[in-house]
């Protein structure tokens, strides 16, 4: 014996409305597979319908059917004001009806008159989870007794209906288990990747490409921001990965202001908003401002480091989302890994900028010497702190006018300190006493270890004399320690290094022989003195670099010290990425001609 539902409802009452059945819920159109269970219950009951319905907010959808005509036949779904099916989900029990047209509990259906629904028998179909979704259910067209036999086996069919309907739902939440674990793993990934990237970074540009490849990769999002505080205010560093469009008013914000990015950096506490009616419910003044860039979801995460706040990062969604709270943990892990890059790229560039500032101090302003123009170039390294060791230095003396190239290896403050420390030797000697570029290598070399320092470099020291009063060639004398010989570039292209083998380096004996080299620099004639980072890059031979050097001079010799050093420099450009570089450019001219 099959129990029924026999409860009396009214037939104008008003029906329920159901939470969505999960998997269970096929959409409105035909099912190979329930279209047999329906065929079975019309060939077995002998109806001239059958349906396998299951129950949605607001209609019922037949993902099995057989006997139906059209247009329902591919329209597959009705109201809930043609659902007998109703009944048996909200008491979860069988219905049986003989005449739907005296019966209490239907009389009011409109499929009664739509559809000729008379007499119906419905089983419950089940789920995973054990909920009814929906019914078996035979129609016919007149008034019927089922028979108990009937009503058996239409459960019976039922029975395995639901089997087909759980087996549905485990596989479906199989599938999105996986999903969820591979997606899961996928973000672990990138979260790691991205720690492990963010460490390489320098530059506050530096964390904010990278936070944008990971706000894109494992966060699905279409917008991200980093916004910082500075002394005008709270700004973003890139309107790039904003919504486009987006004014200038919205980049730059009082901290005190009342709105989303403020408010987290005061506070501390993160905002997420799932929809753009989650914001306005908190602010409601942005709907009313047109300005406002509305994208469907948006979440605010509050920078801190070291205990300051330092900002913001805002991250940004088309399509509204959930944030469950395994997402959310995400969130937070972003954040704090970019709080830390924050804040190490900002300590990075004061110490640039306080390494920088050193730097300038040291390198010289070149003199004014009559008869002689006088150019130079410094370009740090892009790595470690952009400052370094090398230097340039001019002297302009009663007789002559000495000039100074030199390196201490290192990319950094130490290196230009100990840079500094030997510039302010040489420059105390060379003003103490008129000597030979050698004399004066031997004695700073001296000092160099004596004083304690032992710094390792490399410098080269040329006495430029005068133009003479008769005659058009100015006498070089220049002394090595284990620097690059100078090149000479003729006013007609030719160029020239100059010969003479190099002497030990600085900071390793101070003792060794130091030898003086006497070269000819024509009038008009442009001498070069450079550091090693110009010319040697690894992978390529010095011989050949040397030679590029050369034509870059060469192809602009009757220009000005200035364009030739400019040009030279774009063409060894790659060379500054990985080593400072220091160029001195002398030209020898008669004041009167």
């Amino acid at each position: 014996m099959v129990d029924q539902d026999t409860t009396t409802t009214p037939a104008d009452s008003a029906p329920p409305v159901w939470p969505l059945p999960g998997l269970a819920a096929l959409p409105a159109a035909p099912d190979e597979e329930f279209d047999r269970f329906a065929a079975m219950v019309r060939r077995l009951l002998d109806v001239p319908l059958a349906l396998v319905t299951l129950v949605d907010q607001g209609r019922q959808v037949f993902p099995g059917a057989s006997g139906l005509d059209e247009p329902l036949s591919s329209e597959r779904c009705t109201p809930l004001s043609h659902s007998f099916c109703q009944h048996v989900v909200t008491s979860g029990r069988p219905l049986v009806v003989v005449d739907a047209r005296v019966d209490e509990r239907v009389r009011g259906n409109l499929a009664i008159a739509d559809l000729g629904v008379i007499a119906y028998a419905g089983m419950p179909l089940m789920d995973a989870d054990g909920r009814v979704v929906g019914s078996l259910c035979a129609i016919d067209h007149e008034p019927r007794e089922f028979t108990a036999l009937e009503l058996l086996n239409l459960a019976d069919l039922a029975a395995a209906c639901s089997s087909s309907l759980v087996r549905r739902d485990v596989e479906r939440r199989s599938r999105a288990a996986e999903r969820a674990a591979m997606q899961s793993t996928l973000q672990t990934r990138l979260l790691l990747q991205f720690s492990e990237t963010m460490v390489h970074t320098n530059t506050e540009d530096d964390v904010v490409a990278v936070v944008r490849l990971l706000a894109h990769q494992a966060l699905g999002a279409e917008y991200s921001g980093v916004a910082v505080k500075g002394r005008r205010g709270v700004r973003y560093l890139s309107a790039e990965d904003l919504p486009p469009g987006t004014p200038d008013k919205w980049l730059v914000y009082d901290s005190t202001a009342d709105l989303p990015g403020p408010r987290v950096m005061r506070t501390g506490t993160a905002l997420l908003y799932p929809d753009p009616t989650a914001i306005f419910a908190d602010f409601p003044h942005l709907r009313a401002d047109p300005t406002y860039p509305v994208v469907g979801a948006r979440a605010y995460l509050p920078l801190i480091a070291g205990g300051a706040s330092l900002g913001w990062l805002g991250v940004g969604w088309q399509q509204p989302r959930v944030m469950d709270q395994e997402f959310r943990e995400l969130l937070a892990s972003l954040a704090r890994t970019t709080s830390q890059a924050m804040h190490r790229a900002g300590l990075m560039r004061e110490r640039r900028e306080v390494a920088f500032t050193l730097q300038e101090a040291l390198l010289s302003t070149l003199p004014e010497v009559p008869g002689l123009h006088l150019a130079a170039r410094y370009w740090p390294a892009s790595t470690g702190d952009k400052v370094g060791g090398d230097w340039y230095d001019a002297l302009a003396g009663p007789s002559r006018t000495t000039l100074v190239i030199g390196d201490v290896a290192g990319h950094d403050v130490g290196a230009a300190a100990q840079m500094g420390h030997l510039r302010s030797i040489l420059r105390g000697f060379a003003v103490d006493r008129e000597e030979r570029p050698s004399a004066l290598l031997g004695r700073l070399d001296r000092a160099n270890l004596e004083l304690g320092s032992a710094t390792v470099a490399t410098a080269l020291v040329a006495h430029l004399e005068p133009l003479p009063p008769v005659g058009d060639v100015a006498t070089l004398t220049w002394s090595s320690a284990g620097h690059y010989a100078p090149v000479l570039v003729h006013p007609d292209g030719r160029t020239e290094q100059l010969g003479g083998r190099p002497d030990l380096l600085l900071g390793i004996d101070g003792t060794a022989p130091r030898v003086d080299h006497v070269d000819k620099v024509p009038v008009g004639s442009t001498l070069l003195l450079f550091t090693d980072g110009l010319v040697e890059l690894r992978g390529k031979r010095i011989a050949d670099r040397l030679v590029t050097f050369q034509e870059a001079a060469a192809s602009v010799a009757g220009e000005s010290l200035d364009v030739i050093l400019d040009t030279v420099l774009a063409a060894m450009a790659h060379v500054r990425d990985r080593d400072d570089v220091a160029v001195l450019a002398a030209r020898p001219f008669r004041p009167d001609a």
